[in-house]
């Protein structure tokens, strides 16, 4: 039988304060993670519904409805976002800190390092593919409300070319960094994340912009489309509301973050092998529920992935549905 290696905080010659204040740090990360929790049984849940909402669509509608160009995103959609979900929802279950090997669990092989990383490159390799659907059918379902500014259009469809590559590059960063353990690797990795975020911001802000002066020209002319425009004005609007917020919160908090863990790091801890990296990563884990010292950090990026993240996920198969 394989040995898996596991380690824990040494407990002994502790003071009463200090076995309370233990205490006291190991329910709040316990809280933190009973939410986390209830969040993926929620996230299922919708995603369960969603995908019985795609079938009923499917069988309540003509028999030529399954292969129209629509159906065929929505369903790459619904099998996409279910793969985001369930992974999510997975390392809800089982958090750990990559670089580090924290788990707050030891539950053999499904909590090593290796594997969390393994799933999260599938999830958010769909995830970018997610976004580079919708982005580039947004881009194509408004090219009729956006005729004078076509450029616009050519421009937001090139993006969406280059959205799964960009997210490619940074899943073989944060490869690196989980093997040679190094955050540097990390930190380039949220940079490209950030980068593909403003550039998503920038097409939906161009988008909407288009479609605004659009609709504009269309209440002066009376224009019965005035509805469509307006759906599609909201829908960039609130395109560029998350990816704005989203791209704030890599370039102010996660990258910074990273980048002062690689300058505060031991050069010692590095691996310049890729096999003993690749070891360490599946068989050493360190457990902790420490809040102040471990997860406290980490709660606000991981809460927000789970959460917000996932429910944009699904919320792109319904777009498709509607």
């Amino acid at each position: 039988m394989l040995c898996i290696p596991s380690k824990t905080f040494n407990n002994n010659d502790q003071t009463n304060d200090e076995k309370l204040e233990k205490y006291k740090s190991e329910q709040m990360t316990l809280l933190w993670w009973s939410i986390l929790v209830r969040i993926a049984i929620f996230n299922i849940c919708v995603w369960t519904w969603t995908c019985y909402k795609y079938h009923s669509s499917s069988s309540s509608s003509s028999s030529s409805f399954s292969t129209t160009s629509n159906t065929l995103v929505a369903r790459q959609q619904l099998y996409l976002s279910g793969i985001y979900v369930f992974v999510c929802a997975y390392r809800s279950v089982y958090p750990r800190i990559d670089l580090e090997r924290y788990c707050m669990f030891d539950a053999g092989w499904i909590t090593s390092v290796f594997m969390g990383r393994f799933f999260a490159t599938i999830a958010e390799i769909s995830y970018a593919s997610q976004f580079a659907l919708f982005l580039y059918h947004l881009s194509s379902s408004s090219t009729t409300h956006t005729s004078n500014y076509n450029h616009i259009v050519i421009i937001q469809v090139i993006a969406s070319y280059m959205i799964v590559p960009l997210i490619t590059i940074a899943q073989g960063c944060c490869w690196c960094g989980v093997v040679s353990l190094k955050h540097k690797w990390h930190a380039i990795e949220e940079s490209i994340w950030a980068f593909v975020s403003a550039l998503v911001c920038f097409c939906f802000g161009s988008l909407f912009f288009s479609l605004s002066l659009q609709q504009q020209q269309q209440v002066n002319e009376n224009d019965k489309d005035e509805n469509g425009v307006f759906s599609y004005s909201i829908i960039c609007l609130f395109g560029v509301i998350f990816s704005a917020g989203y791209f704030a919160f890599m370039v102010l908090v996660d990258v910074p973050m990273y980048w002062q863990r690689s300058t505060s790091t031991s050069k010692n801890n590095n691996y310049d092998d890729v096999w003993d990296g690749l070891y360490d990563a599946w068989s050493r884990r360190v457990i902790t529920k420490d809040w102040n010292k471990v997860w406290k950090e980490e709660a606000p990026w991981l809460t927000g992935y789970f959460s917000f993240a996932v429910w944009s996920s699904i919320a792109m198969v319904h777009y498709h549905l509607h």
